[in-house]
């Protein structure tokens, strides 16, 4: 992601999503040492049986820092129809990429189908909006953003 050959289409979305990834990394470190270490963490804490109790450590964590979970970016404003995914281009569009990229496997678009039947009322809307999306995710593909899919 960091790299830019892999994309939510959405930078900011892109950017919060390698920091969850990051600190989930972190977390995982962090159990790692402490579940190798148990012995000696155990004889430093008394009540050390309560300290792998799930909800008790999200207790904690509250109480010592109420921001801890992300927040999302954008909560959906009063009257704004939530908007399904309803498909993701996976790959590097043509106007990033350069013989010098190390091959990364190749570029693909997903579509999600229970989002699509979810949005359509019939199987010719299904077909039309399976039409539109791998149009949509073709324009990523070639390095449109989407201010300029929009226009399409």
């Amino acid at each position: 992601m960091l790299a830019g050959r892999v994309t939510t289409g959405d930078e900011t979305f892109n950017i919060e999503l390698v920091f969850v990834q990051l600190r989930k990394t972190l977390e995982l470190i962090a159990f790692a040492s402490l579940t190798t270490n148990k012995q000696k963490y155990s004889a430093a804490y008394a009540n050390f049986a309560t300290h792998w109790r799930v909800k008790d450590t999200l207790k904690a964590l509250e109480k010592i820092n109420p921001d801890f979970y992300p927040v999302p970016l954008k909560p959906p404003q009063s009257g704004q129809k939530r908007r399904l995914l309803l498909g993701l281009f996976h790959g590097v569009p043509t106007t990033k990429k350069s013989i010098f990229d190390v091959p990364t496997g190749p570029d693909h678009i997903v579509l999600y189908q229970k989002n699509i039947e979810a949005v359509c009322s019939s199987e010719a809307e299904v077909r039309e909006q399976i039409r539109l999306t791998v149009i949509h995710e073709l324009g990523h593909y070639f390095g449109m953003d989407e201010s300029q899919l929009n226009d399409v």
